[in-house]
């Protein structure tokens, strides 16, 4: 592990945000985004973005393939339908509020308890966490 993202002192807590992040934001993101980008008016997207590195057969294949029964097919093996996204979209929000209640006090990170150490902990592993998780839903301009 790197000691800078796990300072030992606060190790614990860390991995506990990170697990809450991997079980509820993670999953939830996914579902909500796949329902998104697996409609059909959205197929040239998705399969420009499956196809920018792959060779020409293999984004001939992926084009035909994503209309004709994957797109479904990811959407049945992954339980994906509006209800799950729906209730993901809940989950993001949950998570979200939780969020923005550990920064409500004015911190600028998600582990900073200046009480114990007369400092701030700084950025780490559970901000990484958030921000990769989050990034998709939250769209910043730098990702665009």
């Amino acid at each position: 592990l790197c000691s800078a993202l796990y300072p030992i002192e606060f190790i614990d807590e860390i991995t506990s945000v990170e697990q809450y992040l991997d079980a509820h934001l993670g999953p939830t993101v996914r579902c909500f985004l796949y329902n998104e980008l697996l409609r059909p008016q959205y197929y040239p997207s998705v399969a420009n973005l499956c196809t920018s590195n792959t060779s020409l057969i293999e984004s001939i294949v992926f084009k035909q393939m994503i209309g004709s029964g994957l797109a479904d097919g990811m959407r049945k093996a992954m339980t994906i339908n509006d209800d799950t996204a729906r209730l993901s979209l809940e989950e993001i929000r949950n998570v979200f509020d939780i969020v923005s209640d550990m920064l409500s006090d004015g911190r600028e990170y998600l582990i900073d308890r200046r009480e114990r150490m007369h400092q701030s902990v700084g950025f780490t592993a559970a901000d990484l966490t958030f921000a990769a998780l989050a990034g998709a839903i939250i769209m910043p301009p730098e990702l665009k």
